[in-house]
């Protein structure tokens, strides 16, 4: 397959199916290395699938390997997408295998959206950030709160001070444009895998918007998974919410670039 530029409307030109090789090119595949899950080339799409070795016997353990899949899961769908298809998903589609976390299929035509387009090649110049927040931008949450809609999951802003979660305080409640940094939880409706898989799709295009608007991402050394954290995170947002990460999301120095493992810090 090969993909043109020289197009006056911006999009990519495909001029033949999109095959394996084309679609980890673009999908940074150098990130990858020793991660914990990979990708598996079927008719017409990939299979993601967890690393025998990799699959945690413990929830907490499954439930992080679900988000970091599903962080990686959004840049091969971004890869699809530039590559002028439609990439169709199915979450968790065989309970009785625990390793299969995603199928995608490489589907009917279609240009890019210009979102696409930018979210991907943010990803493909990201860089890293030595000194974080050593500058303060307006965080628009707003923003990034429709990124993780885009997953069918919610964004909340939590107060926090460095890695700690404060208890609600009128000084620190939720605004859509704070000087920042600021720290914001994305959780679903419930916490089955299907939840953490998008949940986990929702970071990465939160990352990715954040890094498009000259801002980064920070995931927040918060056990979501402690009983305890959970009761705060979820006082913080509101019964019936499953927080499911935690980000720091400010401005910071960018140094040079570096290899960034899909849905870590940077």
């Amino acid at each position: 397959m090969t993909v043109g530029r020289a197009v006056p409307d911006g999009h990519p030109v495909v001029t033949d199916d999109p095959g394996p090789a084309e679609i980890l090119a673009a999908a940074v595949p150098s990130r990858r290395i020793g991660l914990p899950w990979r990708l598996r080339w079927i008719d017409r799409g990939f299979e993601l699938r967890a690393n025998r070795k990799s699959l945690p016997a413990d929830d907490p353990g499954v439930r992080e390997l679900r988000i970091a899949s599903g962080a990686a899961l959004l840049e091969v769908r971004l890869a699809v997408s530039v590559q002028g298809r439609r990439p169709v998903i199915s979450l968790v589609p065989d309970p009785t295998q625990p390793g299969l976390l995603a199928v995608l299929r490489i589907g009917e035509r279609a240009n890019p959206t210009p979102e696409e387009l930018a979210l991907h090649e943010t990803l493909l110049h990201q860089a890293a950030l030595e000194q974080p927040y050593r500058r303060r931008r307006p965080v628009p949450v707003a923003l990034l709160r429709r990124a993780a809609e885009i997953e069918g999951v919610w964004l909340r802003r939590v107060p926090a001070v460095g890695d700690r979660l404060l208890p609600r305080h009128p000084a620190v409640l939720p605004v859509d444009a704070d000087p920042g940094p600021v720290a914001v939880t994305i959780g679903g409706f419930d916490d089955r895998a299907v939840t953490q898989m998008q949940a986990g799709q929702a970071m990465r295009r939160v990352e990715l918007t954040a890094a498009a608007l000259g801002l980064t991402a920070f995931g927040l050394a918060v056990p979501v998974e402690d009983p305890d954290v959970r009761r705060t995170l979820t006082g913080l947002v509101g019964p019936g919410l499953y927080p499911q990460v935690v980000l720091r999301v400010g401005a910071g120095e960018p140094a040079e670039p570096r290899p960034v493992p899909v849905g870590s810090p940077a």
